[in-house]
């Protein structure tokens, strides 16, 4: 898979077994795709299937059935999901929730046992060589390339709107503080009862002439935005804090220009294609 299209893969087990399916030419939500594997098959499951030391990155799609008929049902069920997942344009609010609950899990991963995840970090600092195992495999690659994927989702909306925001985040991205002072920044853009004057005096003007007079649009991503940044920023470390900052505003200034209609037509296209064509 090209690197430039790693950002996709990352949440491909979600985003093909969760957003539904495009059957005989009409849209069957996930709800109604649940009820019918329910139903109809015992298990369909879609993973990652990785092995460091082998170079190894499988998309794995497992169906089971109770006897011969649910077997062929599965597979049929397979075919669909692999083929013909929903990734249309109306069905973008799904998509966008299976984007968000995949994100805010692999955030979550460390709050689970220790051995579940401590050997992940190890692993990937050994094979950062190949960032195609990270970005099925390492929960912190993952995680950050779901967080791209949940940017370039959004709508940006258009002409003043989009320009707005696309200032402010270029903006955004040249604050220079320390930790607590971006966090106090942050605070500030994500609750209006926070006390701005904590904010120093060199950030204290991107909160008042620039966040403050933003259209109530773009207004909304900024909020997104500083709760990212505030989460993202106990990821950061000190050493990298300035670069890994400014880095992260123009990355989401990015994304957020995509367009959710590009990112859409670029999944089945360039990451499927790749993956099943190869």
């Amino acid at each position: 898979v090209p690197e430039d299209k790693l950002v996709y893969v990352s949440a491909l087990p979600a985003l093909i077994s969760q957003t539904g399916v495009i059957k005989d030419g009409k849209a069957v939500s996930f709800e109604e795709m649940s009820e019918a594997l329910r139903k109809e098959i015992l298990a369909l499951n879609v993973y990652f299937g990785t092995n460091f030391a082998t170079n190894r990155a499988e998309l794995v799609v497992r169906g089971a059935g109770n006897d011969r008929a649910e077997s062929e049902r599965a597979v049929e069920w397979m075919r669909l999901v692999l083929q013909s997942p929903n990734w249309r344009a109306d069905n973008l609010a799904r998509i966008r929730d299976v984007v968000d609950q995949t994100l805010s899990g692999l955030r979550n991963r460390m709050q689970g046992s220790e051995e579940s995840w401590v050997n992940d970090p190890a692993d990937a600092y050994w094979r950062q060589d190949n960032p195609l195992l990270l970005s099925v495999s390492s929960f912190m690659t993952r995680a950050h390339n779901v967080h791209r994927l949940r940017w370039m989702l959004r709508d940006a909306g258009s002409g003043a709107e989009r320009d707005a925001i696309s200032d402010f985040l270029t903006k955004l991205s040249t604050a220079k503080g320390s930790r607590d002072e971006l966090k106090n920044l942050l605070a500030a853009m994500r609750d209006p009862k926070a006390d701005a004057a904590k904010v120093p005096a060199g950030l204290l003007a991107l909160k008042t002439d620039a966040f403050d007079k933003l259209p109530e649009g773009a207004k909304a991503h900024a909020v997104e935005a500083a709760k990212d940044l505030d989460q993202l920023l106990a990821d950061i470390p000190d050493a990298s804090l300035a670069a890994d900052w400014e880095y992260l505003a123009k990355q989401m200034r990015h994304d957020l220009l995509t367009s959710p209609e590009k990112a859409l037509a670029e999944l089945p296209e360039e990451t499927l294609s790749f993956l099943l064509f190869p």
